[in-house]
């Protein structure tokens, strides 16, 4: 791994600056934290899943290594003023202290945002899988999509539209193996970090819900499932149910 990540850094034009771009994916509001550490997380899997192809497939894992420089990059740069290594570690240790419930609930949000972005450049849809609003339904509100449940699953109205743009050929092995690798880094941060915080508030039916998001959704993308599949179980059973569970702030 260190081998091919001294490739792209040095020899491969991959080792250029990278700037981050910021993208409205879900309704919540953002946190420079939470955004921070989720990015800590995505450089983990994709390290990851470095070892994990090396040296089966080289191609694979040059191509992880490559998305390894960019987000080792754009961490290294996400504070304005990091100029150095010891400006970086500070901000990593100011970033990592003092988590709340909040926060680590704005971490598992920008997660899941990444698992259908990275599934999206997998199976390269025409369209964001993060948007909400290309989960199209006739006659039903923004707001009341927002708090369906997966009982909603199971209406005619959802099934007609999951045949909607529904080509789930894996274009991209590495933004698939992502995604994949990403659901299941959901579920350890799920399990982890917030499943303890909420057994001990009164928010028991929302954390079963979400936490039967989070499975169906990996089990989801391990059957290459179709994109609207995906949104569906994001954006009405994750995504109501953490911000219910956790009382997040959403953008208005």
């Amino acid at each position: 791994m260190a081998v091919l990540l001294a490739y792209i850094l040095v020899i491969s034009p991959i080792g250029m600056l990278y700037t981050i771009q910021t993208v409205d994916a879900h309704c919540f509001s953002e946190d420079d934290k939470a955004s921070f550490l989720a990015l800590i997380y995505q450089i983990n899997v994709k390290t990851h899943l470095i070892d994990t192809n090396f040296p089966s497939n080289i191609t694979l894992a040059i191509e992880h290594a490559e998305d390894t420089a960019k987000l080792l990059n754009n961490a290294y740069h996400f504070g304005e003023d990091t100029v150095d290594d010891n400006d970086f570690i500070r901000e990593y240790n100011e970033q990592i202290n003092n988590i709340n419930s909040t926060v680590q609930a704005l971490i598992l949000a920008n997660v899941v945002d990444d698992i259908l972005r990275n599934y999206g450049d997998g199976l390269e849809t025409d369209f964001d899988l993060t948007n909400m609003s290309n989960l199209v339904m006739p006659n039903v509100s923004h707001s009341a999509m927002m708090m369906a449940d997966e009982n909603m699953k199971n209406s005619s109205m959802i099934r007609e539209k999951s045949n909607y743009n529904n080509s789930n050929i894996i274009v991209n092995l590495a933004d698939y193996q992502t995604a994949q690798a990403l659901s299941d880094k959901a579920l350890q941060i799920f399990n982890k970090d917030l499943k303890p915080i909420a057994a001990t508030s009164n928010v028991t039916t929302f954390i079963v819900k979400l936490e039967n998001g989070l499975i169906q959704l990996r089990d989801a993308l391990n059957n290459n499932a179709a994109p609207m599949d995906l949104m569906m179980i994001v954006h009405t059973q994750i995504h109501p149910n953490l911000q219910k569970a956790f009382n997040l702030q959403l953008v208005s």
